[in-house]
Protein backbone atom coordinates (compact mmCIF):
# COMPACT_ATOMS: atom_id res chain seq x y z
CA UNK A 1 0.00 0.00 0.00
CA UNK A 2 2.85 2.18 0.79
CA UNK A 3 4.65 1.56 -2.16
CA UNK A 4 2.29 2.20 -4.38
CA UNK A 5 0.97 5.83 -2.97
CA UNK A 6 5.17 6.37 -3.76
CA UNK A 7 4.93 5.17 -7.28
CA UNK A 8 1.51 7.54 -7.64
CA UNK A 9 2.84 10.34 -6.44
CA UNK A 10 6.22 10.15 -8.50
CA UNK A 11 4.25 9.72 -11.61
CA UNK A 12 2.19 12.88 -10.30
CA UNK A 13 4.73 15.02 -9.59
CA UNK A 14 6.38 13.78 -13.12
CA UNK A 15 3.60 15.41 -14.73
CA UNK A 16 3.31 18.06 -13.26
CA UNK A 17 7.00 19.13 -14.09
CA UNK A 18 6.29 17.97 -17.64
CA UNK A 19 3.16 20.55 -17.61
CA UNK A 20 5.12 22.94 -16.41
CA UNK A 21 7.91 23.07 -18.68
CA UNK A 22 5.14 23.03 -21.51
CA UNK A 23 3.95 26.18 -20.11
CA UNK A 24 6.85 27.97 -20.07
CA UNK A 25 7.99 26.59 -24.10
CA UNK A 26 4.78 27.78 -24.72
CA UNK A 27 4.62 30.89 -22.59
CA UNK A 28 7.89 31.58 -24.90
CA UNK A 29 6.56 31.16 -27.72
CA UNK A 30 3.73 33.20 -27.20
CA UNK A 31 5.94 36.71 -28.69
CA UNK A 32 4.64 38.79 -30.94
CA UNK A 33 6.35 39.89 -33.80
CA UNK A 34 3.54 41.50 -35.73
CA UNK A 35 3.39 41.09 -39.49
CA UNK A 36 6.31 38.55 -38.92
CA UNK A 37 4.22 35.90 -36.94
CA UNK A 38 3.74 33.74 -39.80
CA UNK A 39 7.59 33.27 -40.47
CA UNK A 40 9.15 33.75 -36.73
CA UNK A 41 11.95 31.73 -37.84
CA UNK A 42 13.34 33.89 -40.35
CA UNK A 43 13.10 36.75 -36.77
CA UNK A 44 16.61 37.63 -35.43
CA UNK A 45 18.31 38.63 -32.60
CA UNK A 46 20.60 41.68 -33.02
CA UNK A 47 23.26 41.49 -30.21
CA UNK A 48 23.80 43.87 -27.61
CA UNK A 49 27.18 45.44 -27.93
CA UNK A 50 28.87 47.08 -24.41
CA UNK A 51 29.80 50.53 -24.53
CA UNK A 52 33.82 50.52 -24.15
CA UNK A 53 35.56 54.40 -23.09
CA UNK A 54 35.65 55.69 -26.59
CA UNK A 55 33.20 53.38 -28.97
CA UNK A 56 29.24 53.75 -28.41
CA UNK A 57 27.54 50.57 -27.52
CA UNK A 58 24.18 49.22 -28.61
CA UNK A 59 20.82 47.73 -26.99
CA UNK A 60 19.98 44.22 -28.49
CA UNK A 61 17.44 44.47 -31.48
CA UNK A 62 15.30 42.38 -33.33
CA UNK A 63 15.28 41.91 -37.30
CA UNK A 64 13.47 39.69 -39.68
CA UNK A 65 15.78 38.20 -42.32
CA UNK A 66 12.87 37.43 -44.78
CA UNK A 67 11.60 40.52 -45.00
CA UNK A 68 15.27 42.99 -44.26
CA UNK A 69 12.89 44.61 -41.66
CA UNK A 70 14.31 45.77 -38.44
CA UNK A 71 11.58 44.85 -35.83
CA UNK A 72 13.21 46.23 -32.46
CA UNK A 73 15.43 49.10 -33.40
CA UNK A 74 18.52 48.72 -31.25
CA UNK A 75 19.61 51.89 -28.99
CA UNK A 76 22.98 53.24 -28.66
CA UNK A 77 24.72 53.24 -25.10
CA UNK A 78 27.08 56.40 -25.18
CA UNK A 79 30.49 55.97 -24.98
CA UNK A 80 31.33 57.63 -21.29
CA UNK A 81 35.04 59.11 -22.76
CA UNK A 82 37.41 60.95 -20.93
CA UNK A 83 36.32 65.05 -21.81
CA UNK A 84 38.44 67.55 -20.46
CA UNK A 85 38.10 71.35 -19.29
CA UNK A 86 35.44 73.19 -21.38
CA UNK A 87 36.67 76.31 -23.29
CA UNK A 88 34.62 78.98 -24.56
CA UNK A 89 34.43 81.07 -27.41
CA UNK A 90 35.14 84.68 -27.66
CA UNK A 91 32.29 86.76 -28.05
CA UNK A 92 31.22 90.43 -27.53
CA UNK A 93 27.79 89.59 -26.25
CA UNK A 94 26.74 86.27 -24.90
CA UNK A 95 23.10 87.26 -25.53
CA UNK A 96 23.56 86.43 -29.35
CA UNK A 97 25.14 83.00 -28.38
CA UNK A 98 28.34 81.40 -27.79
CA UNK A 99 29.88 77.83 -27.59
CA UNK A 100 31.27 75.73 -25.20
CA UNK A 101 33.27 73.00 -26.42
CA UNK A 102 35.18 70.22 -24.60
CA UNK A 103 37.58 67.28 -26.16
CA UNK A 104 38.12 63.80 -25.38
CA UNK A 105 41.40 63.23 -24.07
CA UNK A 106 42.51 59.91 -24.70
CA UNK A 107 44.76 59.19 -27.60
CA UNK A 108 43.34 58.37 -31.14
CA UNK A 109 40.10 59.89 -30.10
CA UNK A 110 38.46 62.48 -31.91
CA UNK A 111 35.21 62.99 -29.46
CA UNK A 112 34.05 66.64 -29.10
CA UNK A 113 30.79 67.77 -27.32
CA UNK A 114 29.51 71.19 -27.61
CA UNK A 115 27.01 73.52 -25.94
CA UNK A 116 25.62 76.45 -27.28
CA UNK A 117 24.65 79.41 -24.34
CA UNK A 118 22.94 82.49 -25.03
CA UNK A 119 23.43 84.17 -21.65
CA UNK A 120 25.54 86.27 -19.53
CA UNK A 121 27.74 84.29 -16.84
CA UNK A 122 27.32 86.75 -13.76
CA UNK A 123 28.85 84.79 -11.31
CA UNK A 124 27.36 82.12 -8.75
CA UNK A 125 26.28 83.77 -5.55
CA UNK A 126 22.41 84.35 -4.81
CA UNK A 127 22.78 88.11 -6.10
CA UNK A 128 23.45 86.54 -9.29
CA UNK A 129 26.97 88.30 -9.08
CA UNK A 130 25.56 91.81 -8.10
CA UNK A 131 28.62 93.55 -5.85
CA UNK A 132 28.29 96.93 -3.88
CA UNK A 133 30.28 100.20 -5.45
CA UNK A 134 30.66 102.04 -2.06
CA UNK A 135 28.41 102.12 0.84
CA UNK A 136 25.45 99.72 0.87
CA UNK A 137 21.80 100.55 0.56
CA UNK A 138 20.59 100.99 4.52
CA UNK A 139 17.64 101.33 6.27
CA UNK A 140 17.74 105.27 5.16
CA UNK A 141 20.18 105.68 2.24
CA UNK A 142 19.83 103.82 -1.05
CA UNK A 143 22.81 101.89 -2.95
CA UNK A 144 24.55 101.42 -5.86
CA UNK A 145 25.68 97.67 -7.32
CA UNK A 146 27.49 96.51 -10.71
CA UNK A 147 28.30 92.76 -12.36
CA UNK A 148 30.10 92.13 -14.76
CA UNK A 149 29.61 89.33 -17.28
CA UNK A 150 32.75 86.81 -17.05
CA UNK A 151 32.29 85.84 -20.77
CA UNK A 152 31.73 88.70 -23.16
CA UNK A 153 32.70 91.34 -19.90
CA UNK A 154 29.65 93.30 -20.03
CA UNK A 155 29.00 95.39 -16.94
CA UNK A 156 25.27 95.89 -15.69
CA UNK A 157 24.84 98.92 -13.19
CA UNK A 158 21.55 99.34 -11.09
CA UNK A 159 20.25 101.27 -7.55
CA UNK A 160 18.49 99.57 -4.67
CA UNK A 161 16.10 101.66 -3.10
CA UNK A 162 16.55 102.23 0.90
CA UNK A 163 15.31 99.19 2.91
CA UNK A 164 13.69 101.15 5.44
CA UNK A 165 13.57 100.40 9.45
CA UNK A 166 12.56 96.77 10.62
CA UNK A 167 10.72 97.97 14.52
CA UNK A 168 11.35 95.77 16.75
CA UNK A 169 10.80 95.35 20.73
CA UNK A 170 14.26 96.20 22.81
CA UNK A 171 12.88 97.02 26.37
CA UNK A 172 9.21 96.25 28.21
CA UNK A 173 7.32 99.09 29.03
CA UNK A 174 5.73 99.54 32.65
CA UNK A 175 2.84 101.15 34.08
CA UNK A 176 3.81 103.99 36.80
CA UNK A 177 2.62 103.01 40.19
CA UNK A 178 3.56 104.88 43.42
CA UNK A 179 6.80 102.96 43.91
CA UNK A 180 8.03 103.52 40.60
CA UNK A 181 7.91 105.68 37.53
CA UNK A 182 6.39 104.42 34.11
CA UNK A 183 7.82 103.96 30.69
CA UNK A 184 6.52 103.16 27.59
CA UNK A 185 8.00 100.39 25.75
CA UNK A 186 11.29 100.95 23.69
CA UNK A 187 11.26 99.97 20.05
CA UNK A 188 14.61 99.96 17.82
CA UNK A 189 15.50 99.01 14.13
CA UNK A 190 16.87 95.37 13.74
CA UNK A 191 19.63 96.28 11.59
CA UNK A 192 20.96 99.82 12.25
CA UNK A 193 19.76 100.33 16.05
CA UNK A 194 18.27 103.51 15.54
CA UNK A 195 15.27 104.21 18.21
CA UNK A 196 11.82 104.71 16.89
CA UNK A 197 11.07 108.18 17.65
CA UNK A 198 7.49 107.59 18.81
CA UNK A 199 8.15 104.65 20.41
CA UNK A 200 11.89 105.64 22.71
CA UNK A 201 10.78 104.48 26.24
CA UNK A 202 8.57 107.77 27.22
CA UNK A 203 8.87 108.37 31.01
CA UNK A 204 5.41 109.01 33.37
CA UNK A 205 6.09 110.22 36.98
CA UNK A 206 5.46 108.07 39.99
CA UNK A 207 2.21 108.52 40.91
CA UNK A 208 0.77 109.46 44.51
CA UNK A 209 -0.64 107.64 47.59
CA UNK A 210 -4.60 107.64 46.59
CA UNK A 211 -7.56 105.45 48.34
CA UNK A 212 -9.67 104.68 45.67
CA UNK A 213 -12.18 102.23 47.48
CA UNK A 214 -12.06 104.62 50.84
CA UNK A 215 -11.07 101.44 52.93
CA UNK A 216 -7.91 103.42 53.94
CA UNK A 217 -4.95 101.76 52.31
CA UNK A 218 -3.25 103.19 48.76
CA UNK A 219 -4.45 101.88 45.95
CA UNK A 220 -1.56 102.86 43.35
CA UNK A 221 0.40 100.13 44.02
CA UNK A 222 1.90 99.66 47.65
CA UNK A 223 -1.04 98.81 49.68
CA UNK A 224 0.29 100.50 52.33
CA UNK A 225 -2.32 102.86 54.80
CA UNK A 226 -2.20 106.52 54.01
CA UNK A 227 -1.90 108.52 56.74
CA UNK A 228 -3.85 111.89 57.57
CA UNK A 229 -0.38 113.73 56.01
CA UNK A 230 -0.82 111.93 52.79
CA UNK A 231 2.26 109.31 53.50
CA UNK A 232 2.40 105.92 54.80
CA UNK A 233 2.34 104.50 58.18
CA UNK A 234 4.65 101.65 58.74
CA UNK A 235 3.28 100.57 62.19
CA UNK A 236 2.13 96.85 62.41
CA UNK A 237 -0.87 98.08 62.80
CA UNK A 238 -1.72 98.98 59.75
CA UNK A 239 -0.26 95.67 57.69
CA UNK A 240 -3.18 94.08 56.61
CA UNK A 241 -1.96 90.68 56.97
CA UNK A 242 1.34 89.12 57.98
CA UNK A 243 3.44 88.06 61.00
CA UNK A 244 3.82 91.44 62.56
CA UNK A 245 0.12 92.19 62.12
CA UNK A 246 -0.51 89.36 64.22
CA UNK A 247 1.57 89.82 66.90
CA UNK A 248 0.33 93.58 67.04
CA UNK A 249 -2.89 92.43 67.92
CA UNK A 250 -1.69 90.69 70.85
CA UNK A 251 0.24 93.40 71.77
CA UNK A 252 -3.08 95.02 72.08
CA UNK A 253 -4.84 93.93 74.09
CA UNK A 254 -2.12 94.30 77.16
CA UNK A 255 -2.35 98.12 75.60
CA UNK A 256 -5.84 98.20 76.26
CA UNK A 257 -5.42 96.40 79.56
CA UNK A 258 -3.10 98.86 80.72
CA UNK A 259 -4.15 102.18 78.58
CA UNK A 260 -1.38 102.83 77.58
CA UNK A 261 -0.37 103.38 73.36
CA UNK A 262 -3.66 104.58 72.33
CA UNK A 263 -2.91 106.66 69.17
CA UNK A 264 -1.11 105.37 66.36
CA UNK A 265 2.11 107.75 65.35
CA UNK A 266 0.13 108.49 62.50
CA UNK A 267 -2.46 110.04 64.77
CA UNK A 268 -5.04 106.84 64.20
CA UNK A 269 -6.46 105.17 67.64
CA UNK A 270 -4.92 101.65 68.40
CA UNK A 271 -8.34 101.56 70.30
CA UNK A 272 -11.08 103.34 71.32
CA UNK A 273 -10.89 106.38 74.32
CA UNK A 274 -12.66 105.89 77.07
Amino acid sequence: MKKNFKKSLSVFLAVLMAVSCFSVVGFAAEVDYGAHNDHKDKVVVLEAVAATECTDGKTEGLKCTQCNVVIKEQAVIPAPHNFGEWTTEKTDDCSKGYKKIRSCQNSGCSKNEEEVINKHSWGDDTEIGWSWVGEPANCTNSGNQTRKCSVCNKEETRTVEALGHKWEKQKDGNRPSCKQEGAEATFACKYCKEVDPDRAGNKFDKLPHEDADGDGYCDNGCGGYISYDGEICTCPCHQKTGVLNTIFKIVLFFMRLFKIGQKCGCGADHYPAD
